[in-house]
């Protein structure tokens, strides 16, 4: 508890208070409604104290927000933003001011409920159960399914629900202990795979994902806000964008559609859907051909010297007989310009960037020829031809990106829902780096996410008393091992994936809503669900998800239990500690304290050791590797927000020192390996080198686009968190219902006015929404917003229109390469 009580006055909250509160340990269970109410606290009158504690809103918008969390007679009555050491953080949107009536609402989940006997999934009718029930039901069927078809018989689901380091989702979070031990298959859902492999491939990562602090944004004198909505997605974060344009920073808005960040800026350019890399090239070309090339930055510090063999590879040193292959030290030759010699790449400043050479009876090219040879055929002409962008736009982008500096482009995530989308990241990079912006004080590129944490991860992620035997062949704490989500359904039809028996009969589900997010819905229900003998899932309240599970275990609150996050805290530099505010309600626990049940009842108590939440904390805080951070459990106990982000202006990759294995940014890839792996094979050329193809949907020449002729995508708004949120009453009075965008061309086409409901659909599926029409959209595309759930529908599901196809080099969901029609309801 915070040692700060303040004095404060209960006004509207006296409403909510009552109005959300009921019946103290009630439990309703009636037709398709699995319902558990709040106990009442009663009303201490407007003059009762309030005691402040520590929190964090830790959902995927990437915030991290730290919040103050006021407390009544028990009871969680409001938050607010709470301090931090740089106050140009101290931020809290509508949604984590919204977190009182999450905890408190009417359906919150409050006890252990098991699918009725003899009914269906998703019939919605529940008996509620015991915790010893409950535990020792799936537990003896786990080991029941474990002896009689492997360990990887059991998924394990887990998502960005919140990321803390004991319930949360983050990758070395608590959950992973368990996952490995019981060698469990991780499941992954391959969410922005296509940007955080792009990227990571281009630019290497360190305690950041690519990018300068947010706080450097003010030293850009031009911005790039690419296929990012900020304003919506991430909202908390666009007054550092704001002040810079207030600093007198030139905005450029790249984006189909016209968002709220389009309307603040300088420039706005309404691209074709998934032409972003062809507009990306052809502007490359541009500031070759006018000479707007940071020749000393692509010379010295990007892989455009290093010379190519036939195979694909690097000439290195001990190609030449002067180092050991494989090891560290063996550079990478380059031709001194000078000279005329093949030298290690650190023997020269000067080295030549084209031609043909002969070394040592090996016939090879620097890597800026084969990228000038890549990127020929998108002319100006040509870039504009596919991304419908007018050569004199492209014209006004690069000369302010590249003489008006310092420059950062920002990314999004609007790319990555495509089947070109880590090509279109990759030709944005490769623009980067030819203009030199990166690396730099006000030069910055990529999605701002801390991507890191201080930790060991070792400890996070191995029992606490390993045994070896126990995690051997177990599961990773990544989002790219195990099974594919996407390639699931084919993996239980035929036994196998990626060339191995595959048999799986139970999942275990956690932090995520599957049914939500995962694409091609109904495959995923009818092909993956129905075929597994049990589906459990911890949530707080019911979801698409839970609706089809057998047991549903009430998960705690972020306020109803201590945990700690940083890092995955995407867009703010602060390790921030969550106090136990109040006690969780019902018979609800964090996930951390069902972990221990489950690790206990499978007989493996070793893997968390029955650490206490602090306990637990202090083992993963108290490190020699948190200490270089400052970070220890005492002074995060003392301080609740501790910075541990290094200096007081983060600059990634300054210097232009990167992490990649070359220790350059690269557009070039010298060995490309699929990010997962399912028995595909990959065009190994392609990948070398930034391309662009087409959608593999979305596109006008797709003969499927006479049939279904709108392009399909799905914003983020400021309403929800993917599912998160979405039944805030607070929220919903703004955003009531799901909508779909559609321009008034196509709309008078198709005899639809703003209001009318109207059916998304194609051969896979449909939903029924109301319209919006407007001219803030790209004729021939329509937008319907991320997030909703089933229950919200007037019919079908925004997920049931989508496709499980993925590219198969990064395996990657496409929700936005998708073709529709629509027509009234």
């Amino acid at each position: 508890m915070s040692d700060t009580i303040k004095e404060k006055t209960s006004l509207t909250r006296r409403n909510f208070l009552k109005t959300t509160a009921a019946v103290a340990g009630a439990t309703a269970i009636s037709g398709s409604t699995l319902t558990a109410f709040a106990a009442e606290s009663g009303d201490a009158g407007a003059e009762s104290t309030e005691q402040v504690y520590q929190g964090v809103c830790r959902g995927n918008c990437m915030g991290g927000c730290p919040l103050d969390i006021y407390v009544r007679n028990g009871k969680v009555v409001r938050v607010s933003a709470s301090d931090v050491p740089d106050d140009r953080y101290k931020r809290a949107c509508m949604k984590g001011l919204s977190h009182p009536q999450k905890m408190y609402l009417p359906d919150r989940i409050l006890y252990p409920m098991k699918r009725a006997e003899g009914t269906e999934r998703g019939a919605g009718a529940w008996e509620r159960i015991t915790w010893d029930e409950a535990i020792s039901t799936i537990c003896n069927e786990w080991t029941r399914l474990r002896k009689e078809y492997g360990t990887g018989a059991i998924g394990w689901w887990t998502q960005s629900g919140q990321f803390g380091l004991l319930s949360g989702c983050h990758y070395n979070g608590a959950y992973t202990r368990l996952q490995n031990a019981m060698q469990a298959i991780p499941i992954s859902g391959s969410i922005d795979m296509n940007y955080y492999t792009a990227s990571s491939a281009m630019f290497g990562s360190s305690l950041v994902s690519q990018t300068n602090e947010l706080t450097d944004f003010a030293n850009a004198k031009t911005i790039i806000a690419w296929g990012s909505n900020l304003t919506e997605a991430q909202i908390q974060a666009w007054h550092f964008f704001a002040d810079a344009i207030d600093n007198g920073a030139k905005l450029i808005v790249i984006d189909p559609a016209f968002t709220t960040i389009a309307s603040k800026a300088d420039l706005y350019v309404p691209l074709r859907p998934a032409s972003d890399a062809a507009l990306a090239l052809g502007m490359c070309n541009m500031i070759i051909e006018k000479d707007l090339v940071d020749w000393d930055f692509v010379k010295n510090h990007s892989v455009a010297p290093f010379l190519v063999k036939e195979d694909g590879t690097y000439l290195r040193q001990s190609d030449l007989g002067l180092g050991e292959k494989g090891a560290k030290t063996d550079q990478v030759i380059v031709i001194d310009a000078a000279t005329g010699e093949a030298v290690a790449s650190s023997e020269t400043t000067n080295p030549t960037l084209e031609g043909t050479h002969e070394v040592a009876g090996f016939s090879v090219r620097p890597a800026f020829a084969l990228l000038l040879e890549r990127i020929a055929e998108y002319t100006p002409e040509k870039a504009s031809e596919l991304s419908d962008v007018p050569v004199e736009v492209m014209e006004q982008i690069v000369d302010l990106y590249t003489q008006n500096g310092p420059a950062s482009m920002f990314w999004g995530f609007g790319q990555d829902r495509y089947y070109n989308g880590h090509g279109s990241y990759y030709a944005m990079g490769t623009m980067s780096i030819l203009a030199g912006n990166i690396g730099k004080k006000g030069c910055s590129t990529g999605a701002c996410s801390y991507n890191s944490v201080p930790l060991d991860a070792k400890l996070c992620t191995s029992p606490i008393k390993a045994k070896q035997e126990d995690t051997v062949g177990g599961g990773s704490a990544s989002y790219t091992a195990g099974v594919l989500a996407l390639k699931m359904a084919e993996a239980i039809k035929t036994g196998t994936y990626n060339g191995k028996p595959f048999v799986m009969k139970s999942i275990y589900i956690h932090n995520c809503n599957p049914l939500n997010y995962v694409a091609d819905r109904q495959s995923i229900l009818h092909d993956v669900f129905d075929k597994m003998e049990l589906i459990v899932v911890a949530e707080t309240r019911p979801t698409d998800t839970t609706v089809y599970a057998d047991i549903v275990l009430p998960s705690a609150h972020w306020f109803e239990q201590e945990d700690f996050t940083c890092g995955t805290a995407h867009l703010q530099p602060f390790a921030v500690l969550q106090e136990k505010a109040v006690e969780p309600m019902g018979e609800c626990k964090p996930d951390y304290e069902i972990f221990k049940l489950l690790a206990e009842g499978l007989d493996m108590p070793y893997v968390y050791d029955g650490l206490n939440s602090e306990e637990a904390l202090r083992y993963i805080l108290d490190t020699p590797t948190a200490a270089k951070f400052g970070i220890s459990y005492d002074r995060m106990k003392k301080e609740k927000v501790v910075r541990w982000l290094p200096g007081k202006n983060f600059i990634f990759a300054a210097g232009g020192n990167f992490t990649t294995p070359t220790g350059r940014a690269q557009f070039y890839f010298e060995k490309p390996v699929a990010s997962m792996q399912y028995g595909q094979t990959i065009d190994v050329e392609l990948e070398h080198l930034p391309f662009f193809i087409e959608p593999s949907e979305a596109w006008p020449s797709n003969p499927l686009a006479k049939k279904y002729p709108l392009t399909c995508y799905q914003e983020h708004t400021r309403y929800r968190v993917h599912s998160n949120f979405s039944h805030i009453p607070w929220l919903r009075e703004f955003d009531p219902e799901p909508t779909v965008k559609i321009h008034t061309k196509d709309a008078e086409a198709r005899n639809i006015k703003s209001g009318d409901m109207v059916r998304l659909f194609n051969d896979r599926g449909s939903c029924t929404v109301r319209a919006i029409v407007t001219e803030g959209i790209r004729p021939g595309t329509v937008n319907t917003p991320h997030g909703w759930q089933a229950d919200q529908y007037v019919e079908g599901h925004y997920q049931d229109l989508t496709s499980r196809e993925t590219n198969p080099y990064i395996a990657n969901s496409q929700f936005s390469d998708l073709l529709v029609e629509i027509e009234k309801a």
